[in-house]
């Protein structure tokens, strides 16, 4: 499916398969990892099997990430959830030290941790500017568009301020569960895995195309989308839905969860129509094995009616020629 849509860079967390991350390398693609949490604590033995793994796959680690939304997570904290910001620090500290220490990764990005919230928790510039390398963003605009508050959010990051870090978004997405109980919000599972908002699955498609292009129009270093597969929660035992787990939060996938009773996860993919759309975004604008840009400068105008919003976002690719995206 990766190879099918032309992805090049995948996020994901520490605790998978490193066969298959190297099965990805071989495939062109690279990694963002989430090296752990405050509870495992950052082991000088873990950045050392990453970085033989880095040694003997030159290129397969693009960054190293630290916690994921431990604000949301922190029930998991040493100290409790009144700590989760110092605990995330210190965290931090220890990954940035061991990894610029590590020969094999010092050259690896090394990302800021996520917040679930980054309007009231977002760290202190001061406090980040020397032990990360890029600021991390999880943008959910729910069912607003995506230019909606890209701009504000990526502005409002303390990584505007100097020295400048560039911003990775480590999670945008949309959900598309619309069978709810209660208006926008399922009342029936735990409101911790409740994501509000649903869109359907034509928006979905519009509107994860357009948040990639305001990543460009914004000079983000990246944009992950959240994610690939519906990730529905399931009874062990019958293999059905579980109720109690199933909420809006595993249906932001582009991909349908495939599971049938009697093959498991063995049957047919079935696609959401934004996989359609990313893959021929990518198939537009791929340029395999091509060199870096040369740059240069293209004029051009767009006539609109007042009352409409046109954004554009010009790329340059290494034969001289241009792309205009306007959306």
């Amino acid at each position: 499916l990766l190879l099918d849509l032309g992805i090049r860079h995948v996020r994901d967390d520490y605790s998978w398969n490193t066969a298959a991350w190297v099965l990805l390398h071989q495939a062109g693609i690279g990694l963002n990892i989430i090296v752990g949490y405050p509870k495992d604590n950052v082991t000088s033995s873990r950045i050392t099997e990453l970085g033989i793994l880095q040694h003997n796959n030159p290129g397969l680690l693009e960054g190293l990430e630290g916690p994921n939304e431990y604000d949301l997570f922190c029930t998991y904290a040493p100290s409790g959830c009144t700590t989760w910001k110092s605990d995330d620090i210190t965290y931090q500290q220890q990954l940035y030290s061991l990894v610029k220490a590590n020969p094999y990764l010092s050259q690896v990005p090394v990302v800021e941790p996520s917040v679930a919230d980054h309007v009231v928790n977002q760290f202190n510039p001061v406090t980040m500017a020397n032990i990360t390398n890029l600021g991390n963003l999880h943008y959910y605009p729910m069912n607003d568009p995506p230019e909606s508050l890209m701009s504000n959010w990526v502005s409002n990051l303390a990584w505007q301020n100097p020295p400048p870090h560039p911003i990775v978004i480590t999670e945008t997405g949309y959900n598309t569960k619309f069978h709810l109980t209660s208006g926008n919000c399922d009342t029936t599972v735990d409101p911790s895995i409740l994501i509000p908002y649903p869109v359907d699955e034509s928006s979905q498609a519009t509107y994860l195309i357009r948040a990639l292009a305001e990543g460009f129009r914004n000079n983000n270093h990246r944009t992950f989308i959240y994610e690939l597969f519906d990730n529905i929660p399931r009874n062990q035992a019958t293999g059905q839905p579980d109720p109690g787990q199933d909420g809006s939060n595993n249906y932001f996938g582009i991909v349908y969860d495939n599971y049938s009773p009697g093959i498991g996860y063995n049957g047919p993919l079935s696609t959401k129509p934004a996989y359609k759309a990313i893959k021929r975004l990518i198939g537009l604008l791929k340029e395999p094995n091509a060199g870096n840009s040369t740059g240069g400068t293209l004029w051009y105008g767009i006539t609109a009616p007042p009352t409409v919003s046109v954004r554009s976002v010009l790329l340059a690719r290494s034969d001289g020629t241009f792309q205009l995206l306007v959306w």
